[in-house]
């Protein structure tokens, strides 16, 4: 964080973002998965 923004390799909020998107994705595979729906209703 010691360098100005216009050198950084990448911006830590895209990142952020990419990690949330990234795990809503994840959840979306296992409630496919398994077959279930959050609050544990059945598809």
């Amino acid at each position: 964080m010691e360098r100005p923004v216009t050198e950084w390799l990448y911006d830590p909020t895209d990142v952020e973002r990419e990690e949330i998107a990234l795990r809503v994705l994840r959840d979306a595979v296992v409630v496919l998965a398994d077959g279930s729906r959050p609050g544990g209703d059945i598809a």
